[in-house]
């Protein structure tokens, strides 16, 4: 993916997931029900598959599979999200994943936000080695990008 920085009057880009007419995947904000498509990209990141779904023109990533890929617990993050200054950003959707025989109600969270929210994670708190490398993987990825897109003007995805 590459990203360029805006000049100061502009906005900054968003990265572009697949729009699709709303149709058939309910979505639920706060209290808020509205009705969108089930339009999911799969993204390859480090031997995972993570997913996106564009909601309101903006993607979103369902977390479980992230903190999952991750190899952490979803319960303890999930509880997390909910408790910290992301709740308001959280938006359940009631989609299929790739890989899943049924609609469920899934937790999702604008990608935006994704870098954040990996900065909340204590790697010297996770036991176990491969977890811990996996997450420090993660949060380098997310610091190399905001560095370049800050100091080079753009981020280049090598894969």
């Amino acid at each position: 993916m590459i990203a360029k920085k805006p000049p100061k009057n502009e906005k900054a880009p968003s990265v572009a997931a697949p729009r699709a007419s709303k149709s058939d995947q309910t979505l639920t904000k706060g209290t808020d029900t509205m009705d969108s498509s089930t339009a999911i990209t799969t993204v390859p990141f480090h031997g995972h598959s993570l997913f996106l779904v564009d909601y309101d023109g903006q993607p979103y990533t369902p977390m479980k599979t992230i903190v999952e890929g991750m190899g952490l617990k979803w319960q303890p993050q999930h509880r997390k999200l909910n408790e910290s200054r992301f709740k308001s950003c959280i938006t359940e959707m009631v989609i299929q994943l790739p890989g899943d025989d049924q609609r469920r109600s899934v937790t999702c969270f604008p990608l935006r936000k994704l870098p954040g929210w990996l900065m909340t994670i204590s790697p010297n708190k996770i036991k176990d080695a491969d977890t811990k490398a996996r997450v420090i993987q993660y949060q380098n990825e997310c610091d190399d990008a905001l560095w370049a897109y800050w100091s080079e003007g753009v981020a280049i995805n090598p894969r």
